[in-house]
């Protein structure tokens, strides 16, 4: 379910809160006072980004902000600004609207899970059980498309309009654009869980019990990204000029194997070398309008990525719990209540990015290889006192200690305590206080 499912938060329809347009305060140089009583921010629709659109807003005195488009038709369109609504948008024009960058409201999402719980009593006082669990998600959500700014286009593009060229003279240009025919960007994540357990517990006597269990659990990820575009691919293609030996569109690096792209102003990603192809390999891409790419160029740039997780947990605890109502009971209260026990704690993960975004070849940030584990051990007690109940003044006056003790494999031993109490004048009304 996604945005574009919305009659109202799709097109111009969609309304949110900008800064008002009207408003002096919102205004570069504004010197008056803190309020002027005009409303500093208001609902608006149509509201677009004021230096990008989905053709590409051709910037062609290097200023930042589109002067041209190439419209439906092939038609070379003056860029119109609209209203401008401080600090980023505009209202009306031709800039990408926002709402165009709506996505999802609720992802595709598949869950299969699967319990099995069984026990067996191996005498009155013990009972022996176990636990599986399998459970499965699968979900896929659209994200926004890949987008650029200044992108430096020659004066000698393969796709250089001609109505364009008989303004600027076939200098150089720079183009803002956000590039949702190149194909809108998806992730598909399946999720595996495994757990199992078995364990015992019972009782030792008849006031006191225990529970010892071993735990198992494993989680995979793989997660897919969906129409990812390689950066080395999208600039090798998007220098596209004119071949002399056939008069149709190439890459500039198919006729010069030595070509490195040049993009003085796309610092972040648009220094990286031919890496994933060879000359001869790349295929022309037209960005001068919207649509106007073909299915080659964008098989060519186009690219699914593929990280994988893995998580795994191994516990083993036991507890004895009980109470010293053989040897001391409080005369007003109830019995002095104790819990007493250890548990073991490993845990590891692992993280294999996809070998082309590891490298910093796709649109998102590149991540590397990752793994690590840890285990710790833990031991812990606790002590519970009812010392007085179903009294004058005292419906229930108790009073509890717990310590738990901890040695990571990380970073050492730890020590955590807490003291606390609760008392009950009457039934509908507690007290209670924790210091830890």
């Amino acid at each position: 379910l996604t945005t574009r499912d919305r009659k109202n938060l799709r097109g111009e329809n969609l309304v949110g809160f900008y800064s008002n347009p009207d408003d002096p305060e919102n205004l570069p140089g504004y010197t008056g006072g803190a309020d002027n009583g005009i409303p500093d921010e208001v609902p608006l629709a149509n509201v677009r980004y004021f230096d990008t659109n989905r053709e590409g807003g051709i910037d062609i005195d290097f200023d930042g902000f589109p002067d041209y488009f190439v419209g439906t038709g092939g038609q070379l369109v003056a860029y119109n600004p609209g209203r401008f609504v401080p600090d980023y948008f505009q209202q009306g024009g031709n800039g990408t609207l926002v709402s165009d960058y709506g996505n999802d409201l609720l992802p595709k999402i598949r869950r299969d899970v699967v319990n099995l719980i069984t026990n067996f009593e191996l005498s009155d006082r013990i009972n022996i059980f176990a636990e599986g669990k399998f459970a499965r998600s699968k979900s896929f959500s659209l994200g926004q498309p890949t987008f650029d700014y200044y992108l430096y286009i020659p004066g000698d593009n393969a796709f250089y309009p001609a109505a364009l060229a008989a303004i600027t003279g076939g200098d150089d240009v720079l183009l803002n654009r956000d590039n949702f025919d190149l194909g809108q960007r998806g992730e598909k994540i399946d999720r595996q869980t495994w757990r199992g357990v078995i364990g015992a517990r019972g009782d030792l006597n008849e006031r006191t019990n225990f529970e010892v269990s071993y735990v198992y659990g494993r989680t995979k990820v793989k997660n897919q990204y969906i129409g990812d575009i390689l950066t080395d691919r999208f600039y090798a293609a998007l220098d596209a000029v004119v071949d002399p030996a056939t008069g149709q569109a190439t890459c500039r690096v198919n006729l010069d194997p030595t070509w490195t792209p040049f993009q003085p102003f796309n610092y972040t990603r648009g220094e990286i070398p031919p890496t994933t192809f060879q000359p001869g390999e790349c295929v022309p891409l037209n960005l001068f309008g919207e649509g106007v790419a073909s299915q080659a160029a964008l098989d060519f740039i186009r690219v699914d990525t593929t990280d994988r997780a893995r998580l795994t947990q191994h516990v083993v605890s036991g507890s004895v719990a009980g109470d010293f109502g053989r040897f001391f009971s409080f005369p007003g209260g109830g019995d002095l209540g104790y819990a007493v026990g250890a548990e073991y704690r490993r845990e590891a993960s692992s993280f294999t990015p996809d070998d082309l975004a590891a490298q910093g070849l796709t649109f998102g940030n590149a991540l590397g290889a990752d793994r690590g584990k840890f285990n710790v051990k833990e031991a812990f007690a606790e002590l519970r006192a009812p010392v007085l109940r179903d009294m004058p003044f005292a419906n229930s006056l108790e009073f509890g200690a717990a310590i738990r003790l901890s040695d990571y494999s990380t970073i050492g031993n730890t020590k955590a305590w807490k003291v606390d109490g609760a008392w009950a004048p009457v039934k509908d009304i507690t007290f209670s206080g924790t210091y830890s």
